[in-house]
Protein backbone atom coordinates (compact mmCIF):
# COMPACT_ATOMS: atom_id res chain seq x y z
CA UNK A 1 0.00 0.00 0.00
CA UNK A 2 1.50 3.32 -1.08
CA UNK A 3 2.05 6.14 1.35
CA UNK A 4 1.10 9.35 -0.44
CA UNK A 5 1.80 12.97 0.43
CA UNK A 6 -0.97 15.38 1.39
CA UNK A 7 -0.77 16.96 -2.07
CA UNK A 8 -0.97 13.57 -3.80
CA UNK A 9 -4.03 12.63 -1.73
CA UNK A 10 -5.74 15.91 -2.62
CA UNK A 11 -5.06 15.20 -6.28
CA UNK A 12 -6.46 11.67 -5.96
CA UNK A 13 -9.60 13.14 -4.37
CA UNK A 14 -9.91 15.66 -7.18
CA UNK A 15 -9.40 13.07 -9.93
CA UNK A 16 -11.90 10.70 -8.32
CA UNK A 17 -14.53 13.45 -8.22
CA UNK A 18 -13.89 14.24 -11.90
CA UNK A 19 -13.47 10.72 -13.27
CA UNK A 20 -16.09 8.70 -11.41
CA UNK A 21 -17.87 11.19 -11.45
CA UNK A 22 -19.03 11.89 -7.90
CA UNK A 23 -19.74 15.07 -5.97
CA UNK A 24 -17.44 15.98 -3.10
CA UNK A 25 -20.32 15.72 -0.61
CA UNK A 26 -21.13 12.21 -1.83
CA UNK A 27 -17.47 11.20 -1.65
CA UNK A 28 -17.47 12.47 1.93
CA UNK A 29 -20.58 10.43 2.66
CA UNK A 30 -18.89 7.34 1.26
CA UNK A 31 -15.86 7.93 3.45
CA UNK A 32 -18.03 8.44 6.52
CA UNK A 33 -19.90 5.21 5.82
CA UNK A 34 -16.53 3.44 6.15
CA UNK A 35 -15.82 5.36 9.34
CA UNK A 36 -19.11 4.26 10.81
CA UNK A 37 -18.60 0.62 9.80
CA UNK A 38 -15.27 0.55 11.62
CA UNK A 39 -16.60 2.22 14.75
CA UNK A 40 -19.76 0.11 14.79
CA UNK A 41 -17.64 -3.06 14.63
CA UNK A 42 -15.33 -1.89 17.42
CA UNK A 43 -17.65 -0.50 20.07
CA UNK A 44 -20.64 -1.79 22.01
CA UNK A 45 -24.17 -0.54 21.42
CA UNK A 46 -24.16 1.49 24.63
CA UNK A 47 -20.98 3.42 23.75
CA UNK A 48 -21.14 7.20 23.74
CA UNK A 49 -19.16 9.62 21.59
CA UNK A 50 -18.13 13.26 21.74
CA UNK A 51 -17.09 14.59 18.34
CA UNK A 52 -14.98 17.76 18.16
CA UNK A 53 -15.33 19.40 14.75
CA UNK A 54 -13.37 22.09 12.99
CA UNK A 55 -15.06 24.05 10.22
CA UNK A 56 -13.34 22.51 7.22
CA UNK A 57 -13.91 19.18 5.50
CA UNK A 58 -12.53 17.18 8.42
CA UNK A 59 -15.20 18.84 10.53
CA UNK A 60 -17.70 17.92 7.83
CA UNK A 61 -16.63 14.28 8.26
CA UNK A 62 -17.27 14.62 11.98
CA UNK A 63 -20.75 16.08 11.49
CA UNK A 64 -21.67 13.34 9.03
CA UNK A 65 -20.36 10.70 11.43
CA UNK A 66 -22.48 12.17 14.21
CA UNK A 67 -25.53 11.76 11.98
CA UNK A 68 -24.67 8.13 11.21
CA UNK A 69 -24.07 7.34 14.87
CA UNK A 70 -27.31 9.01 16.00
CA UNK A 71 -29.36 7.27 13.32
CA UNK A 72 -27.97 3.96 14.53
CA UNK A 73 -28.95 4.59 18.16
CA UNK A 74 -25.59 5.65 19.60
CA UNK A 75 -25.42 8.53 22.05
CA UNK A 76 -23.41 11.32 20.43
CA UNK A 77 -22.57 14.93 21.26
CA UNK A 78 -21.04 17.43 18.85
CA UNK A 79 -18.69 20.28 19.74
CA UNK A 80 -17.93 22.79 16.98
CA UNK A 81 -14.69 24.68 17.51
CA UNK A 82 -15.22 28.28 16.42
CA UNK A 83 -11.67 28.82 15.20
CA UNK A 84 -12.75 30.54 11.98
CA UNK A 85 -15.51 32.80 10.71
CA UNK A 86 -15.81 30.75 7.53
CA UNK A 87 -16.62 27.09 6.86
CA UNK A 88 -16.25 24.75 3.88
CA UNK A 89 -19.28 24.04 1.72
CA UNK A 90 -19.31 20.37 2.71
CA UNK A 91 -19.19 21.36 6.38
CA UNK A 92 -22.19 23.65 5.85
CA UNK A 93 -24.16 20.92 4.09
CA UNK A 94 -23.49 18.35 6.80
CA UNK A 95 -24.32 20.91 9.49
CA UNK A 96 -27.68 21.45 7.77
CA UNK A 97 -28.33 17.70 7.58
CA UNK A 98 -27.44 17.25 11.25
CA UNK A 99 -29.69 20.14 12.28
CA UNK A 100 -32.72 18.11 11.24
CA UNK A 101 -31.91 15.60 14.02
CA UNK A 102 -32.04 15.91 17.78
CA UNK A 103 -28.28 15.83 18.28
CA UNK A 104 -26.77 18.05 20.94
CA UNK A 105 -24.43 20.62 19.37
CA UNK A 106 -22.30 23.01 21.42
CA UNK A 107 -20.21 25.79 19.87
CA UNK A 108 -16.84 26.21 21.60
CA UNK A 109 -15.19 29.63 21.64
CA UNK A 110 -12.76 28.90 24.50
CA UNK A 111 -11.19 25.68 25.75
CA UNK A 112 -12.70 26.30 29.18
CA UNK A 113 -16.16 25.72 27.65
CA UNK A 114 -15.41 22.03 27.09
CA UNK A 115 -17.51 20.18 29.69
CA UNK A 116 -16.47 17.26 31.85
CA UNK A 117 -16.91 13.90 30.11
CA UNK A 118 -17.99 10.53 31.42
CA UNK A 119 -14.99 8.25 31.60
CA UNK A 120 -16.40 5.87 29.00
CA UNK A 121 -17.14 8.56 26.40
CA UNK A 122 -14.93 8.24 23.32
CA UNK A 123 -13.47 11.56 22.19
CA UNK A 124 -13.36 11.86 18.38
CA UNK A 125 -11.06 14.39 16.74
CA UNK A 126 -12.51 15.87 13.54
CA UNK A 127 -10.95 19.31 13.86
CA UNK A 128 -8.34 19.51 11.10
CA UNK A 129 -7.37 17.14 8.32
CA UNK A 130 -4.19 16.29 6.41
CA UNK A 131 -3.73 19.71 4.81
CA UNK A 132 -2.25 21.38 7.89
CA UNK A 133 1.17 22.97 7.24
CA UNK A 134 1.82 25.24 10.24
CA UNK A 135 1.80 24.62 13.98
CA UNK A 136 -1.46 25.02 15.84
CA UNK A 137 -2.11 28.28 17.65
CA UNK A 138 -4.97 30.10 19.30
CA UNK A 139 -8.23 28.32 20.06
CA UNK A 140 -7.39 25.07 18.27
CA UNK A 141 -4.12 24.75 20.18
CA UNK A 142 -5.93 25.40 23.46
CA UNK A 143 -8.60 22.80 22.66
CA UNK A 144 -6.04 20.15 21.70
CA UNK A 145 -4.08 20.75 24.89
CA UNK A 146 -7.27 20.49 26.93
CA UNK A 147 -8.44 17.28 25.24
CA UNK A 148 -5.05 15.66 25.77
CA UNK A 149 -5.56 16.01 29.52
CA UNK A 150 -8.65 13.79 29.38
CA UNK A 151 -8.06 10.10 30.12
CA UNK A 152 -10.89 9.02 27.80
CA UNK A 153 -10.19 6.88 24.77
CA UNK A 154 -9.33 9.15 21.85
CA UNK A 155 -9.96 8.51 18.16
CA UNK A 156 -8.79 10.67 15.25
CA UNK A 157 -10.50 10.93 11.88
CA UNK A 158 -7.94 10.71 9.05
CA UNK A 159 -5.08 12.31 11.02
CA UNK A 160 -4.70 13.72 14.55
CA UNK A 161 -5.20 17.48 14.64
CA UNK A 162 -1.89 19.32 14.75
CA UNK A 163 0.07 16.60 12.97
CA UNK A 164 1.44 17.43 9.51
CA UNK A 165 0.91 14.61 7.01
CA UNK A 166 4.43 14.65 5.59
CA UNK A 167 7.28 16.50 7.34
CA UNK A 168 7.00 17.59 10.97
CA UNK A 169 10.53 18.92 11.37
CA UNK A 170 9.15 22.47 11.64
CA UNK A 171 6.13 21.52 13.72
CA UNK A 172 5.53 21.91 17.45
CA UNK A 173 5.15 18.37 18.77
CA UNK A 174 3.77 19.73 22.03
CA UNK A 175 0.43 20.66 20.45
CA UNK A 176 -0.86 17.54 18.66
CA UNK A 177 -3.95 15.51 19.52
CA UNK A 178 -2.76 12.23 21.06
CA UNK A 179 -4.97 9.52 19.57
CA UNK A 180 -5.31 5.92 20.69
CA UNK A 181 -6.76 5.01 17.29
CA UNK A 182 -6.57 6.78 13.94
CA UNK A 183 -9.00 5.86 11.18
CA UNK A 184 -7.29 7.19 8.09
CA UNK A 185 -8.64 7.38 4.56
CA UNK A 186 -7.25 5.33 1.64
CA UNK A 187 -3.59 5.23 2.73
CA UNK A 188 -1.40 6.03 5.73
CA UNK A 189 0.45 9.32 5.91
CA UNK A 190 4.22 9.41 6.33
CA UNK A 191 4.01 11.05 9.75
CA UNK A 192 2.02 8.04 11.00
CA UNK A 193 5.03 5.76 10.56
CA UNK A 194 7.86 8.22 11.27
CA UNK A 195 9.52 7.32 14.58
CA UNK A 196 9.25 10.89 15.93
CA UNK A 197 5.50 11.23 15.34
CA UNK A 198 3.98 7.73 15.11
CA UNK A 199 3.17 7.85 18.83
CA UNK A 200 0.47 10.46 18.14
CA UNK A 201 -1.68 8.18 15.98
CA UNK A 202 -2.00 5.05 18.11
CA UNK A 203 -3.37 2.06 16.26
CA UNK A 204 -3.74 2.78 12.54
CA UNK A 205 -6.68 1.49 10.54
CA UNK A 206 -6.73 2.32 6.84
CA UNK A 207 -10.21 2.74 5.36
CA UNK A 208 -10.55 2.11 1.64
CA UNK A 209 -12.88 4.85 0.33
CA UNK A 210 -12.50 3.77 -3.30
CA UNK A 211 -10.47 6.65 -4.65
CA UNK A 212 -9.64 6.22 -8.33
CA UNK A 213 -7.36 3.15 -8.47
CA UNK A 214 -5.78 4.19 -11.77
CA UNK A 215 -4.78 7.54 -10.32
CA UNK A 216 -3.22 5.94 -7.25
CA UNK A 217 -1.47 3.32 -9.39
CA UNK A 218 0.30 5.93 -11.51
CA UNK A 219 1.18 8.16 -8.54
CA UNK A 220 4.79 7.52 -7.58
CA UNK A 221 5.96 7.08 -3.99
CA UNK A 222 9.13 5.83 -2.36
CA UNK A 223 7.20 4.77 0.73
CA UNK A 224 4.92 1.77 1.26
CA UNK A 225 2.94 0.38 4.19
CA UNK A 226 2.84 -3.41 4.01
CA UNK A 227 -0.49 -5.03 4.87
CA UNK A 228 -0.90 -8.66 5.98
CA UNK A 229 -2.32 -9.58 2.56
CA UNK A 230 0.77 -8.19 0.84
CA UNK A 231 3.06 -10.11 3.19
CA UNK A 232 1.04 -13.30 2.63
CA UNK A 233 1.71 -12.96 -1.11
CA UNK A 234 5.43 -13.42 -0.38
CA UNK A 235 4.93 -16.76 1.33
CA UNK A 236 6.12 -19.94 -0.43
CA UNK A 237 4.32 -23.05 0.85
CA UNK A 238 6.45 -26.19 1.00
CA UNK A 239 6.25 -28.70 -1.79
CA UNK A 240 5.14 -32.23 -0.96
CA UNK A 241 8.06 -33.81 -2.79
CA UNK A 242 10.95 -32.03 -1.10
CA UNK A 243 13.68 -32.82 1.42
CA UNK A 244 16.00 -30.98 3.78
CA UNK A 245 18.33 -29.98 0.96
CA UNK A 246 15.45 -28.22 -0.78
CA UNK A 247 15.34 -25.64 2.00
CA UNK A 248 19.00 -24.80 2.20
CA UNK A 249 21.87 -24.93 4.64
CA UNK A 250 22.31 -21.99 6.99
CA UNK A 251 25.48 -21.07 8.87
CA UNK A 252 25.22 -19.13 12.10
CA UNK A 253 28.39 -17.43 13.37
CA UNK A 254 27.57 -16.42 16.91
CA UNK A 255 28.30 -16.63 20.60
CA UNK A 256 31.07 -15.97 23.06
CA UNK A 257 31.68 -17.01 26.65
CA UNK A 258 28.71 -15.75 28.68
CA UNK A 259 26.60 -14.99 25.58
CA UNK A 260 25.89 -18.43 24.14
CA UNK A 261 22.17 -17.98 24.81
CA UNK A 262 22.04 -15.46 21.96
CA UNK A 263 23.56 -18.00 19.57
CA UNK A 264 21.14 -20.67 20.78
CA UNK A 265 18.01 -18.52 20.40
CA UNK A 266 19.09 -17.44 16.95
CA UNK A 267 19.70 -21.06 15.93
CA UNK A 268 16.29 -22.20 17.18
CA UNK A 269 14.58 -19.35 15.31
CA UNK A 270 16.51 -20.21 12.16
CA UNK A 271 15.27 -23.80 12.17
CA UNK A 272 11.74 -22.76 13.17
CA UNK A 273 11.61 -20.43 10.17
CA UNK A 274 12.28 -23.17 7.65
CA UNK A 275 15.98 -23.75 7.06
CA UNK A 276 16.56 -27.34 6.01
CA UNK A 277 19.92 -27.55 7.77
CA UNK A 278 21.73 -25.41 10.30
CA UNK A 279 25.37 -25.39 11.29
CA UNK A 280 26.36 -23.23 14.24
CA UNK A 281 29.94 -21.97 14.36
CA UNK A 282 30.58 -21.12 18.01
CA UNK A 283 33.44 -20.94 20.54
CA UNK A 284 34.71 -24.24 21.84
CA UNK A 285 33.23 -23.65 25.30
CA UNK A 286 29.68 -23.89 23.94
CA UNK A 287 29.72 -27.11 21.93
CA UNK A 288 28.21 -29.45 24.52
CA UNK A 289 25.62 -26.91 25.61
CA UNK A 290 24.55 -26.19 22.04
CA UNK A 291 24.26 -29.79 20.94
CA UNK A 292 22.28 -30.68 24.05
CA UNK A 293 19.88 -27.75 23.75
CA UNK A 294 19.44 -27.87 19.96
CA UNK A 295 20.09 -31.42 18.71
CA UNK A 296 18.65 -30.56 15.28
CA UNK A 297 21.67 -28.33 14.57
CA UNK A 298 25.18 -29.32 13.61
CA UNK A 299 27.95 -27.60 15.54
CA UNK A 300 31.52 -26.73 14.67
CA UNK A 301 33.77 -24.74 16.95
CA UNK A 302 36.56 -22.26 16.56
CA UNK A 303 39.95 -23.04 18.04
CA UNK A 304 39.43 -20.37 20.67
CA UNK A 305 37.76 -21.47 23.87
CA UNK A 306 35.83 -18.27 24.63
CA UNK A 307 35.41 -16.23 21.42
CA UNK A 308 34.96 -16.84 17.70
CA UNK A 309 38.16 -17.05 15.70
CA UNK A 310 38.87 -18.28 12.20
CA UNK A 311 36.28 -19.35 9.64
CA UNK A 312 34.92 -22.70 8.44
CA UNK A 313 34.72 -23.61 4.75
CA UNK A 314 31.86 -21.42 3.45
CA UNK A 315 31.21 -23.09 0.12
CA UNK A 316 28.25 -25.28 1.11
CA UNK A 317 26.16 -22.63 2.87
CA UNK A 318 23.19 -20.88 1.26
CA UNK A 319 22.99 -18.13 3.87
CA UNK A 320 24.99 -16.84 6.82
CA UNK A 321 23.77 -15.10 9.97
CA UNK A 322 26.41 -13.36 12.04
CA UNK A 323 26.45 -11.31 15.22
CA UNK A 324 24.30 -12.65 18.09
CA UNK A 325 26.45 -12.84 21.21
CA UNK A 326 29.57 -12.54 19.05
CA UNK A 327 31.34 -9.94 21.16
CA UNK A 328 33.65 -7.27 19.76
CA UNK A 329 37.02 -8.82 20.52
CA UNK A 330 39.88 -8.44 18.07
CA UNK A 331 39.36 -12.09 17.10
CA UNK A 332 35.67 -11.51 16.37
CA UNK A 333 36.47 -8.37 14.36
CA UNK A 334 39.04 -10.26 12.32
CA UNK A 335 36.54 -13.08 11.72
CA UNK A 336 33.90 -10.66 10.43
CA UNK A 337 36.38 -8.91 8.16
CA UNK A 338 37.48 -12.25 6.69
CA UNK A 339 33.86 -13.35 6.27
CA UNK A 340 33.01 -10.23 4.28
CA UNK A 341 36.02 -10.85 2.05
CA UNK A 342 35.25 -14.52 1.50
CA UNK A 343 31.44 -14.77 1.28
CA UNK A 344 29.40 -12.98 -1.38
CA UNK A 345 26.09 -14.72 -0.72
CA UNK A 346 23.00 -14.01 1.37
CA UNK A 347 23.90 -12.74 4.81
CA UNK A 348 22.30 -11.19 7.90
CA UNK A 349 24.36 -8.98 10.21
CA UNK A 350 23.05 -7.97 13.63
CA UNK A 351 24.10 -7.11 17.18
CA UNK A 352 27.88 -7.28 17.66
CA UNK A 353 28.45 -7.62 13.93
CA UNK A 354 26.92 -4.15 13.57
CA UNK A 355 29.05 -2.82 16.41
CA UNK A 356 32.14 -4.15 14.65
CA UNK A 357 31.03 -2.51 11.40
CA UNK A 358 30.59 0.80 13.23
CA UNK A 359 34.10 0.52 14.67
CA UNK A 360 35.56 -0.47 11.28
CA UNK A 361 33.88 1.72 8.63
CA UNK A 362 35.96 0.20 5.84
CA UNK A 363 34.20 -3.13 6.48
CA UNK A 364 30.94 -1.62 5.24
CA UNK A 365 32.38 -1.32 1.74
CA UNK A 366 33.01 -5.08 1.74
CA UNK A 367 29.35 -6.01 2.29
CA UNK A 368 27.75 -8.37 -0.18
CA UNK A 369 24.93 -6.93 -2.27
CA UNK A 370 22.88 -9.80 -0.80
CA UNK A 371 23.45 -8.54 2.74
CA UNK A 372 20.78 -7.52 5.26
CA UNK A 373 21.62 -5.31 8.24
CA UNK A 374 19.13 -5.27 11.13
CA UNK A 375 20.03 -2.34 13.42
CA UNK A 376 17.84 -0.74 16.05
CA UNK A 377 17.99 3.11 16.03
CA UNK A 378 20.97 3.19 18.39
CA UNK A 379 22.98 0.79 16.24
CA UNK A 380 22.02 2.65 13.07
CA UNK A 381 23.16 5.91 14.62
CA UNK A 382 26.54 4.36 15.36
CA UNK A 383 26.80 2.97 11.82
CA UNK A 384 26.35 6.50 10.50
CA UNK A 385 28.77 7.95 13.04
CA UNK A 386 26.10 10.27 14.47
CA UNK A 387 25.39 11.44 18.00
CA UNK A 388 21.63 11.36 17.36
CA UNK A 389 19.13 10.54 14.64
CA UNK A 390 17.38 13.69 13.44
CA UNK A 391 13.97 13.94 11.73
CA UNK A 392 15.66 13.33 8.36
CA UNK A 393 16.67 9.81 9.44
CA UNK A 394 14.58 8.23 6.66
CA UNK A 395 16.66 10.05 4.06
CA UNK A 396 19.79 8.81 5.82
CA UNK A 397 18.40 5.29 5.80
CA UNK A 398 17.59 5.52 2.10
CA UNK A 399 21.03 6.90 1.24
CA UNK A 400 22.88 4.26 3.27
CA UNK A 401 20.97 1.41 1.62
CA UNK A 402 21.47 2.80 -1.89
CA UNK A 403 25.15 3.62 -1.41
CA UNK A 404 26.05 0.11 -0.26
CA UNK A 405 23.40 -1.78 -2.28
CA UNK A 406 22.10 -3.59 0.79
CA UNK A 407 18.84 -4.12 2.66
CA UNK A 408 18.62 -2.26 5.98
CA UNK A 409 15.97 -3.26 8.51
CA UNK A 410 15.63 -0.37 10.98
CA UNK A 411 13.91 -2.11 13.89
CA UNK A 412 11.32 -0.22 15.91
CA UNK A 413 7.67 -0.44 16.93
CA UNK A 414 7.05 0.36 13.27
CA UNK A 415 9.99 -1.11 11.37
CA UNK A 416 11.36 0.59 8.25
CA UNK A 417 12.98 -1.65 5.62
CA UNK A 418 15.13 0.18 3.07
CA UNK A 419 15.95 -1.35 -0.31
CA UNK A 420 18.79 -0.33 -2.65
CA UNK A 421 16.33 1.08 -5.21
CA UNK A 422 15.33 3.81 -2.77
CA UNK A 423 12.08 2.26 -1.60
CA UNK A 424 11.25 2.13 2.11
CA UNK A 425 8.68 -0.35 3.40
CA UNK A 426 7.02 0.21 6.78
CA UNK A 427 5.79 -2.74 8.81
CA UNK A 428 3.51 -2.06 11.77
CA UNK A 429 3.68 -5.41 13.59
CA UNK A 430 5.75 -4.49 16.62
CA UNK A 431 4.69 -4.94 20.23
CA UNK A 432 6.22 -3.97 23.60
CA UNK A 433 6.56 -7.72 24.18
CA UNK A 434 9.66 -7.54 21.95
CA UNK A 435 11.31 -4.94 24.20
CA UNK A 436 13.43 -7.62 25.83
CA UNK A 437 16.85 -9.16 25.42
CA UNK A 438 17.06 -11.81 22.72
CA UNK A 439 14.48 -10.33 20.36
CA UNK A 440 17.12 -9.18 17.89
CA UNK A 441 18.82 -12.59 18.01
CA UNK A 442 15.50 -14.23 17.16
CA UNK A 443 14.94 -11.93 14.16
CA UNK A 444 18.46 -12.70 12.90
CA UNK A 445 17.67 -16.42 13.04
CA UNK A 446 14.29 -16.02 11.33
CA UNK A 447 15.68 -14.02 8.43
CA UNK A 448 18.70 -16.32 8.07
CA UNK A 449 16.38 -19.33 7.89
CA UNK A 450 14.20 -17.66 5.26
CA UNK A 451 17.25 -16.73 3.18
CA UNK A 452 18.59 -20.30 3.35
CA UNK A 453 15.25 -21.75 2.30
CA UNK A 454 15.14 -19.69 -0.89
CA UNK A 455 13.67 -16.25 -0.25
CA UNK A 456 15.42 -13.25 -1.79
CA UNK A 457 16.84 -10.73 0.70
CA UNK A 458 14.06 -8.13 0.51
CA UNK A 459 11.27 -10.68 0.87
CA UNK A 460 13.12 -12.51 3.64
CA UNK A 461 13.47 -9.26 5.57
CA UNK A 462 9.81 -8.34 5.11
CA UNK A 463 8.51 -11.79 5.93
CA UNK A 464 10.88 -12.11 8.89
CA UNK A 465 9.73 -8.86 10.48
CA UNK A 466 6.10 -9.90 10.05
CA UNK A 467 6.60 -13.39 11.47
CA UNK A 468 8.45 -12.16 14.54
CA UNK A 469 5.85 -9.47 15.25
CA UNK A 470 2.86 -11.78 14.84
CA UNK A 471 4.53 -14.53 16.88
CA UNK A 472 5.20 -12.00 19.63
CA UNK A 473 1.53 -10.99 19.65
CA UNK A 474 0.53 -14.65 20.01
CA UNK A 475 3.10 -15.16 22.75
CA UNK A 476 2.08 -12.08 24.74
CA UNK A 477 -1.57 -13.13 24.50
CA UNK A 478 -0.57 -16.29 26.37
CA UNK A 479 1.70 -14.61 28.91
CA UNK A 480 1.65 -10.79 28.86
CA UNK A 481 3.75 -8.10 27.23
CA UNK A 482 5.83 -7.94 30.40
CA UNK A 483 6.32 -11.70 30.87
CA UNK A 484 6.91 -12.61 27.21
CA UNK A 485 10.40 -14.01 26.52
CA UNK A 486 12.27 -14.23 23.25
CA UNK A 487 11.98 -18.02 23.48
CA UNK A 488 8.18 -17.64 23.75
CA UNK A 489 8.28 -15.83 20.41
CA UNK A 490 10.19 -18.72 18.84
CA UNK A 491 7.61 -21.20 20.15
CA UNK A 492 4.85 -19.23 18.43
CA UNK A 493 6.44 -18.98 15.00
CA UNK A 494 4.32 -21.89 13.80
CA UNK A 495 1.13 -19.96 14.58
CA UNK A 496 2.56 -16.94 12.77
CA UNK A 497 3.27 -19.03 9.66
CA UNK A 498 -0.31 -20.32 9.69
CA UNK A 499 -1.62 -16.77 9.29
CA UNK A 500 0.04 -16.71 5.85
CA UNK A 501 -1.81 -19.71 4.48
Amino acid sequence: MKILSAQQIREADKQTIQNEPISSIDLMERAVSKLFESIDASYSDDSSFAIFCGKGNNGGDGLALARWLFQNDYFVQVFIIEHSDSASEDFKENYKRLSDLEVGVLHISAAAEIPEMDDDTVLIDAMLGSGLSRPLEGLLADVVKALNTFENEKLAIDIPTGLFADDNSENSLDVIFKADVTLTFQCPKLSMVHKDTANFVGQIEVLDINLDEAVIERTSSLYSYLTPDQVADLYKPREKFSYKGTYGHALLIAGSYGSLGAALMSGKACLRSGAGLLTAFIPKCGVEIYQSALPEAMVISSDNEEVISGLPDLEKYNAVGVGPGLGTSSEASKTLGNLLEAFDGKMVLDADALNILAANPDFVNKLSTHAILTPHPGEFKRLLGLQELKPDYLERLKEFSKKHSIIVVLKDAITAIAAPDGQIYFMDYGTPALAKGGSGDVLTGIITGLLASGYDPLHAAQLGVYLQGIAAHFASDETSEEACLATDVIHNLGKAFRTLS
